[in-house]
């Protein structure tokens, strides 16, 4: 690796998150990669986060602030990216979920600086709320770099903090600006498309599910609709050449959210609910789209459970 390296912002966005903040830092810190900053910006939280974070006030290569009023988790991603951080390279690292690997930004700095990349990602585990653990894998088969298009043909989504990225032209894609559950998956999905990416295969990051039905509001669930769509209409002005590609992704993305969020509510028995997000469903997106997702062959992105 290059001796003149780039710096890494690791940002930490922690809001009621006291039984787990500081895992998440150590994470962090553990990190073998020499030239980096992690930031933590908590954002007025109800719980003791604050009180937590005091110990690392004096500590070298941490930033650690506080927001004078909440912005919510999406205001709170998108101010320490823009306002904040100071890396080439950025990040996030959501304040309820830990990196397994502690070579995981050496290894991905390393991949992006030999292969002049903007973004690299990795596999991660997912932890249920029961405790047990499952791979979020990809179906790609080895570390290297790939095109954009095979996120696209394979119905890929990102684990926020399995992913590297470079600051300055993210910038450029206002990042963090929709206010939906998956505001890390819309801005990467643009941001990706046109541009070669790095894999690296071992599971580097885990992630918390919170599988709770109760925590997520209809308006959440059918959020993800506006994600496709935000995509979708982005990258068909991009490259126009993938038309189709970018349709099929779209119906696919469409079929697997709306079984995912139909399941998860009968798995949890919520029956009412489901006939609420049903019908909710139909309202906003009429009788084609709702057809279309209900007869649509269930083509599982593996990150989608």
């Amino acid at each position: 690796m290059p001796l003149d390296l780039p710096k890494v912002s690791i940002l930490i966005s922690a809001y009621n998150k006291e039984q787990t903040v500081l895992q998440a830092i150590e994470s962090a810190l553990a990190q073998s990669y020499p030239n980096k900053e992690i930031v933590v910006c908590e954002d007025q939280s109800q719980d003791k986060t604050w009180v937590l974070l005091q110990k690392y006030q004096n500590r070298a290569g941490i930033k650690i602030y506080q927001n004078q009023k909440n912005l919510g988790r999406v205001g709170n991603h998108h101010h320490l990216l823009y306002d904040l951080a100071q890396g080439g390279y950025v990040i996030m690292l959501d304040a309820d979920d830990y990196f397994l690997d502690a070579n995981y930004i050496s290894l991905a700095v390393e991949m992006a600086l030999l292969n002049s990349l903007d973004f690299v990602f990795s596999q991660s585990l997912v932890q249920r709320p029961n405790g047990s653990t499952f791979k979020a894998e990809f179906p790609l088969l080895i570390s290297g770099v790939y095109s954009w298009r095979d996120v696209f043909k394979n119905g890929i989504l990102f684990m926020h903090g399995a992913v590297l990225y470079r600051r300055d032209p993210a910038l450029n894609y206002n990042f963090y600006s929709q206010n939906i559950i998956a505001d890390d998956n819309e801005s990467f999905l643009r941001f990706i498309v046109g541009r070669k990416l790095g894999f690296l295969k071992q599971s580097a990051y885990l992630y918390r599910q919170d599988n709770n039905p109760d925590r997520s509001t209809l308006d959440d669930r059918l959020s993800n609709d506006s994600m496709i769509e935000h995509v979708y209409n982005f990258a068909i002005k991009a490259d126009s050449s993938e038309r189709e590609l970018f349709k099929d992704w779209q119906i696919k993305m469409r079929a697997n959210f709306f079984y995912g969020n139909l399941l998860n509510l009968l798995v949890h028995q919520k029956f009412g609910d489901a006939v609420r997000y049903l019908v909710a469903y139909y309202k906003k997106n009429g009788w084609p789209r709702f057809f279309q997702a209900l007869i649509r062959p269930l083509v599982v992105s593996r990150l989608v459970h």
